[in-house]
């Protein structure tokens, strides 16, 4: 708990909880209940007393419901009362307290006149008992009795007690509580001793009206501890968001890295092995349509081909241009085959060179053909 304005003799007097409302009357200390009583001009045993058949039924106790409406009371004006909103207040929640003791009372009166009312024929509320499913001397039902005898009637007479208490308790009890607090709210409104209370509590209202409609908080809702450590939590998760650069720095990090190339583009041109290995090959670019189940070499033997520009060329052109560079290529690569290259843990025989020189011949032949059936000087009969 914490505490809010000062006394004269310099201490705080409003005491508040957890969530920045006034403590209740059960949850303050005794130290607590004298300091806030101490606002009184009079002792609290000149304000108007419970009846003392209704005094046990009184809780909390009428000292402890003054101490927790004087710490209400102020918490809503933001400042200690004075000597007479104090009395006129207190004096208010003491007649309350006095109407509301008369509930128990007259609920247990009510309840006893009802039962002995009809104790000779058993009567419940809203049920007669009657007939030979009833015996007085049998509890609860003749064909099977629980108790027999007098026990049996003691029994139906506690159970007819304990239903009119049920059911009269919900006609009297509330009722005399919502009677001591409408007095209570009278005798407040209406009091001269609390006229300039009444005016602070308009324009307080009116001012968290405002505050309300402008979407600015109320700083007195929330206790100083509270709007400390919210203020540090604010300050706190503003460093929890990376910034833009911070976000992209850490896009390039995770980026995997480029994975490098083959051994077997060392046997590329210069041309090819110049571009730029992030350019990805455009559908264009993709031969493998060219190759059908007639061609002589496997798809997994097949040399990748250098890509070239797309821009103002068309695919035949490109086809043209392949062969043309083809010889060159192919014959780089044969003067290349027979010698092991640097970081290769593997040398060729020379049945392989004969392989792939037989793949490589049979390759050509299938080219040269192919471009000849383009340029219009192959057999015209010969169907694919």
């Amino acid at each position: 708990m914490s505490y809010s304005g000062e006394d004269p003799s310099g201490k705080p007097v409003v005491v508040l909880n957890k969530f920045g409302r006034p403590a209740p009357a059960t949850d303050l200390t005794p130290e607590q209940r004298e300091r806030i009583l101490r606002q009184l001009s009079v002792p609290i045993e000149a304000l108007p007393q419970p009846l003392f058949w209704t005094a046990p039924f009184v809780s909390p106790p009428l000292p402890d419901r003054v101490a927790g409406s004087l710490n209400a009371a102020q918490w809503r004006v933001n400042r200690p009362l004075n000597s007479d909103e104090a009395d006129a207040c207190a004096l208010a929640v003491a007649q309350a307290t006095r109407t509301r003791g008369w509930g128990v009372p007259v609920w247990l009166a009510a309840t006893t006149f009802f039962v002995n009312r009809g104790k000779h024929s058993f009567q419940f509320p809203f049920w007669q008992p009657q007939g030979v499913n009833f015996n007085a001397y049998a509890f609860p039902h003749p064909k099977k009795p629980f108790l027999q005898g007098l026990s049996a009637v003691r029994a139906w007479h506690a159970t007819r007690f304990a239903a009119y208490a049920t059911i009269l308790y919900y006609f009297t009890v509330p009722f005399f509580g919502a009677w001591g607090e409408l007095t209570a709210s009278v005798r407040w409104a209406t009091d001269a001793r609390l006229k300039q209370y009444h005016e602070e509590i308009l324009k307080l209202e009116g001012q968290r009206k405002r505050e309300r409609s402008s979407g600015l908080p109320s700083a007195r809702t929330t206790p100083p501890a509270q709007q400390q450590q919210q203020r540090d939590g604010a300050d706190t998760a503003s460093y929890d968001w990376p910034s833009a650069a911070d976000m992209q720095q850490q896009e390039q990090q995770q980026q995997p890295q480029q994975p490098a190339q083959p051994s077997r583009q060392r046997h590329q041109p210069p041309s090819w092995s110049q571009q730029p290995q992030s350019q990805s090959r455009t559908k264009d670019d993709d031969d493998s349509f060219l190759f059908d189940d007639a061609s002589p070499v496997a798809p997994t033997e097949r040399k990748p081909q250098p890509a070239t520009p797309s821009s103002g060329t068309t695919t035949w052109e490109q086809l043209r241009s392949r062969a043309k560079t083809g010889g060159n290529t192919w014959a780089k690569e044969d003067s290349d085959g027979g010698r092991p290259q640097r970081g290769e843990s593997y040398t060729y025989s020379e049945s392989d060179q004969e392989k792939n020189y037989a793949k490589e011949q049979a390759q050509r032949e299938f080219d040269a053909m192919l471009e000849r059936e383009r340029s219009g000087k192959g057999d015209g009969n010969k169907r694919w």
